[in-house]
């Protein structure tokens, strides 16, 4: 080497060491496929056989899961849209308990996912007509994961959609219920009961359980040929000592003063309503019920309706505008206190005002349903009982009140029919019932009509 280095002097001369022999290089690492095919010993395929079942199964499954997750959430995602598809039939339509189901069948067709391979949704309508409950026992297919055995995955998921009056919907509710207990309505006396259960099915609709933010609160308004407000009321609406003898004392009629007939100022004597006048019928049993939303007081007083009497319909309207007025209601709370304030029990920040600018109060629907199965054939003053019904009505929806009406087996025309049609908000808001479980539809449907349509949990 020493020569070697000696001897290079010139350009031509190589820089650095010499390369060293081709023999002696380092060999490059083979992968991991060429040695194993270059693997002379059968254990370590064995090996790999075993496992590429394994290894394929597992990403394979990763695939099949994630096809899974999509496809449950399309599904629930088609459910949910079925259900609300058919509580809004009900809600809006008065859609019948099939065609309802019918509904969701067709919303939930046109939206299911492609990828179940075995699809089980069955819909059915509960809870008197106010949920819909879908639910799915349905599965998707599994290519890889079914090398392990498993050949499918459940798609199971339930949705329910609720139609209730509930503080969901961020608002109170007040409702008033007009029911005509004349002597017509036991002819046959079926007819008192379809009304009894009606209204309690209306309630059970309307009046929810928690009332800690917003409350629901229903007042009843039976009438005949008077209306009878009890013995705790008859002096502060009359201003006068309970009048007549027996059930009678507690009874009363029209205002004393026809300027104030289709107002809902009681505060002085010119105001006030006349008290029983003698003749005819007002039964003590028969008494209004301020708002409440004690549900087993409101039903219990609905059962203890009996009928009798002719059809002073115009004081059933009346009295259903008065149980939701201000003015009045101010002789409704727990205390007779003149000064108190009706809308104590709400817990909202705005400032409430005695008076007509109370019918604004934020965040407060005050709704009447009316009621009769007779033309209204009984007043005490010179103008006819459905002239002063179609002007109370008015007075009413101009306190921006809104009204459903219902006619009971009224006919097709005239009478009843028209003083009902015509006192309804809209078109929408009138029922013409024909029989008893047409009454009760009715009154169910006014309930779906006032809810809310939300999902359930």
């Amino acid at each position: 080497m020493r020569n070697v280095q000696q001897a290079c002097h010139s350009l031509a001369c190589p820089k650095g060491p010499p390369s060293p022999d081709v023999g002696d290089r380092p060999k490059k690492p083979r992968l991991f496929l060429q040695r194993f095919a270059e693997e002379k010993s059968g254990t370590v395929a064995a090996i790999f056989a075993m496992l590429t079942p394994i290894v394929f199964g597992i990403v394979g499954g990763a695939i099949d899961t994630g096809r899974w997750l999509a496809t449950r959430d399309a599904t629930l995602q088609a459910m949910d849209a079925a259900v609300l598809a058919a509580g809004r039939t009900m809600q809006m339509n008065g859609a019948t308990l099939d065609e309802a189901i019918a509904t969701a069948r067709t919303y939930f067709d046109e939206n299911k996912p492609g990828r179940l391979s075995r699809e089980d949704v069955q819909f059915t309508v509960e809870e008197n007509g106010t949920l819909v409950v879908s639910v799915s026992d349905s599965a998707v297919n599994t290519p890889f994961l079914s090398i392990l055995g498993i050949r499918e995955l459940p798609v199971t998921a339930t949705s329910k959609a609720i139609l209730a009056a509930d503080g969901n919907a961020g608002t109170n509710i007040e409702i008033s219920i007009m029911m005509d207990v004349t002597g017509s309505m036991c002819y046959p006396c079926r007819k008192i009961e379809d009304l009894k259960v009606a209204a309690k099915d209306l309630i059970d609709i309307v009046v929810w359980d928690d009332q800690s933010e917003y409350s629901s609160r229903v007042a009843l308004a039976p009438f005949s040929e008077y209306v009878n407000v009890g013995s705790d009321y008859y002096r502060r609406v009359t201003k006068e000592d309970p009048s007549g003898t027996g059930n009678q004392r507690t009874c009363v009629a029209e205002r004393v003063d026809n300027t104030f007939m289709y107002r809902d100022d009681w505060t002085n004597n010119r105001k006030r309503l006349r008290g029983y006048l003698g003749g005819g019928t007002c039964k003590t049993r028969q008494t209004i019920m301020p708002l409440s939303n004690d549900k087993d007081a409101l039903k219990a007083h609905i059962d203890s309706l009996t009928t009798d009497g002719w059809t002073a319909g115009h004081l059933g309207v009346a009295w259903s505008w008065y149980t939701l007025s201000p003015n009045f209601n101010r002789l409704w709370p727990n205390r007779l206190d003149a000064d108190a304030d009706p809308y104590a029990h709400l817990d909202q920040t705005n400032t409430v005002t005695i008076g007509d600018s109370s019918y604004e109060v934020p965040k407060l629907k005050k709704i009447a349903v009316l009621m009769t199965d007779g033309v209204f054939n009984s007043h005490k003053n010179g103008v006819d009982s459905a002239t002063q019904a179609r002007e109370l009505c008015d007075a009413m929806k101009a306190k921006k009140i809104e009204v459903y009406a219902v006619g009971f087996e009224v006919g097709d025309s005239g009478g009843a029919y028209d003083v009902m049609s015509y006192c309804a908000s809209s078109d929408e808001h009138f029922y013409n019932a024909e029989d008893g479980n047409a009454l009760r539809v009715a009154f169910r449907d006014i309930g779906l009509k006032i809810s809310t349509l939300r999902l359930s949990e």
